[in-house]
């Protein structure tokens, strides 16, 4: 890898090996963000100042540059879930980023571990096959291709035709954080959560609409056909 590439690894409690991911950083620009353990011991150097041009998110609790049981160097921050309260801690070798950039950038790494889980569930009632698609890595990759392409051809749907899933939108916009009542907590929301919020998995409208594009019948196929169909719960 060419040291000019920067690259962020975005692991589930998987980083253990500080001194391995700090070499990484130094000499391949590759940098690391997980949650810590309950093991894991860190001593605190100092505080990490916020950027002065950014808005200050009220969920980080904390941001601290500290030494790893290596004596490795690391960054620690505290996060409060605004929607279930719930403190996460992040440890990571990225200083250069905002602390709540580090905190979405694992909420966004969820995300796509909740669409591999769908697409698992979803294989164990297809042709594919569950056992198939663990033993064949050209089909796991076809279906995440497959769920990029469905993704984006909802865009195009949506910026060409202006067609979007208008009952879709409204039943994210319910759950989504900005909207749900957190009732005797009151804690602000980051715009990172509610502007690029993403839904997970692809209506299952646009998939039936896509089959009956091979219809002889031309109003099953036309774009308007979509368009009442998303229109309705």
């Amino acid at each position: 890898m060419r040291r000019s590439v920067s690259v962020i690894w975005v692991w589930d409690r998987a980083g253990i090996d500080f001194e391995l991911w700090q070499n990484w950083k130094a000499t391949r620009g590759i940098y690391f963000i997980s949650r810590t353990k309950d093991n894991m011991t860190f001593t605190t150097v100092s505080q990490v100042a916020p950027d002065p041009d950014r808005p200050i998110d009220p969920n980080i609790l904390s941001d601290e540059r500290c030494l790893s049981s290596q004596g490795t160097e690391v960054r620690l921050i505290r996060y409060r879930d605004p929607v279930g309260a719930t403190v996460y801690e992040f440890v990571t070798t990225a200083f250069h980023l905002p602390a709540d950039i580090i905190a979405w950038l694992y909420k966004a790494r969820w995300n796509i571990e909740k669409v591999f889980d769908q697409l698992k569930t979803s294989s164990t009632r297809s042709r594919l096959g569950q056992p198939a698609i663990r033993r064949n890595p050209s089909k796991r990759k076809f279906l995440c291709l497959a769920h990029n392409l469905l993704e984006l051809f909802e865009v195009h749907l949506e910026n060409d035709y202006r067609i979007c899933n208008e009952a879709g939108l409204q039943r994210r916009e319910k759950g989504s954080p900005n909207t749900l009542p957190l009732p005797g907590k009151g804690y602000a929301v980051s715009a990172l959560l509610t502007k690029l919020f993403q839904p997970l998995q692809c209506s299952i409208k646009l998939i039936r609409w896509l089959r009956s594009t091979g219809s002889p019948a031309p109003s099953i196929a036309d774009p308007a056909c979509l368009a009442r169909s998303y229109a309705h719960s």
